[in-house]
């Protein structure tokens, strides 16, 4: 068989020269982007907006390439939820006791009102999640605007109290049945990073499970290389607190170790389960969705990315500028208070005298004022308890007990004759060590009213009468039982319950 001949090419220096630089143009060529497909996560096509939207719209799911880190070693990522509470503190004793690192998702409600917490979690090497800021499923699904909304109130309680714009988020609830590709699309178009979790120590599927029971449920597993393990050190998840040592040590003896969420770590979302709180979303919604979300990323792409991921900062000197802030806090807080907020007096008349309560610390919150339970219950005559083991204050007043929950904020109203009223109270907060009260549901808890005001700069003042003197009021709703009761009955009755022998 002959071989066919191959005609050789001979090329000219010039020829091979200009070759190369043809190459090196092209190479020089700004490349197309290109969407790399995450697992699980549909189609990871470039696309024009329309063609976005009605890919979205079909329930395939979008999102930009990423590259994530696997750990070496089989790795837990702790999270908390729903915090911060009473109950934070615990927590962190527990994992500083243990060594390790976790992730906390907040609540920006919370947060606002705990910020020297959320200082201790960062300044202990934590990560911080954003959670929302109240909770509210009604709010937080029937739109992306409100949801969006609330994530970008609670990054600025956040960013004002610790310096951090966090990149991670924990949809309330867990993203099954609440975000449609919409949600998943504008979230990853703004930088942030969604984490929901595949081990549940089921501490919130009903109040007050027990202990051993979370401690079952998690030794069930799965036990993947890296695991997201969903906990609680919100109000009223004290069992949580009791059963994490043993949760921490029986993943210790199965070889894991534990490390904080950051946005290097790959997010674990559910499948796409049916809407719980249905919703469409028109071509002209998404575009003004995207226009936000565009702008905040553009906005803060330059540093906030790293602003989450704690254990990748610069602890040492995180901890400095934290304490450095906290002197200045503390050295100028009293005098900056009474430079913005004159000192607020409360007059009111007790018999024939004028009495003048006057209050340093208060705060001026959407046109209201809010005042400190000890000093304004003290100031009138009534004791305040605080349990701090329990989150509870108690205040008597006359001849009524009030028990109040900071957390559930649920306010037990016990009167002298054995009534029980149970309500929730609102505008009540835990700040700087003090439980904080609006002023006018103080004063009406105390059976007062505010008359009159003055808010003029430099000088504050609150009128406020008795409504109904407590004793006055004992006797009148006792005179009632008396006229239904032969007198010689009803004092016996008095005496007996009151023990005036």
């Amino acid at each position: 068989m002959k071989r066919k001949s191959v005609k050789k090419t001979r090329f000219s220096a010039s020829s091979v020269i200009s070759l190369l630089l043809v190459c090196m143009l092209c190479l020089l060529q700004p490349a197309a982007p290109v969407m790399a497909e995450q697992a699980g996560a549909g189609p990871a096509v470039r696309q024009n907006p329309a063609d976005i939207y009605h890919t979205l719209a079909s329930g395939e799911r979008v999102f930009l390439p990423r590259d994530y880190a696997v750990p070496v070693k089989p790795t837990v990522y702790l999270t908390f939820d729903d915090g911060p509470s009473r109950l934070t503190p615990k927590v962190l004793d527990i994992l500083k006791r243990e060594g390790i690192q976790a992730t906390f998702f907040v609540l920006g409600e919370l947060a606002e009102g705990n910020p020297k917490m959320i200082q201790r979690i960062v300044r202990e090497g934590h990560s911080i999640g954003n959670h929302s800021y109240n909770h509210e499923y009604s709010q937080l699904y029937d739109s992306f605007d409100h949801f969006w909304g609330q994530i970008q109130k609670t990054e600025d309680i956040l960013y004002g109290i610790a310096g951090i714009r966090p990149r991670l988020i924990r949809a309330p609830g867990g993203t099954f049945g609440h975000f449609d590709p919409f949600y998943f699309y504008y979230l990853d178009q703004a930088g942030y990073q969604v984490y929901d979790w595949n081990i549940d120590s089921g501490d919130s599927k009903r109040r007050h499970v027990p202990s051993g029971e979370m401690i079952s449920e998690v030794e069930k597993g799965p036990f993947p290389h890296e695991i997201y393990l969903l906990m609680h050190d919100g109000s009223g998840h004290d069992e949580s607190v009791k059963a994490l040592p043993e949760i921490i040590r029986f993943f210790k003896q199965k070889g894991y170790v534990f490390a904080p969420l950051t946005p290097s770590v790959r997010p674990i979302m559910f499948h796409s389960g049916k809407l719980l709180h249905p919703r469409f979303t028109s071509l002209p919604t998404f575009e003004r969705n995207m226009a936000d979300v565009t702008d905040y990323e553009r906005r803060f792409s330059g540093g906030a990315a790293g602003a989450v991921g704690l254990a990748e900062a610069n602890l040492e000197q995180l901890q400095s500028l934290i304490h450095q802030s906290e002197v200045a806090v503390s050295e100028s807080a009293k005098a900056l208070q009474l430079l913005q907020n004159p000192p607020l007096q409360v007059r009111w008349e007790a018999g024939q005298q004028q009495k003048i309560l006057d209050l340093e610390q208060y705060d001026l919150r959407n046109d209201s004022i809010f005042v400190p339970v000890r000093q304004f219950v003290e100031g009138m005559g009534g004791t305040v308890e605080w349990n701090e083991d329990a989150g509870t204050v108690k205040v008597r007043y006359g001849y009524r007990t009030m028990t109040c929950n900071i957390d559930s904020r649920i306010l037990t109203v016990n009167s002298v004759q054995g009534t029980e009223e149970r309500n929730v109270l609102a505008g009540v907060y835990l700040e700087n060590g003090s439980v904080m009260i609006q002023l006018r549901t103080a004063a009406t808890l105390l059976g007062m009213q505010i008359d009159d005001y003055s808010l003029e700069q430099g000088k504050r003042e609150i009128f406020i009468s008795q409504v109904k003197p407590p004793l006055l009021a004992l006797f009148e709703t006792e005179w009632l039982r008396m006229r239904s009761n032969s007198f010689y009955a009803y004092m016996n009755q008095l005496v007996t319950k009151y023990s005036f022998s």
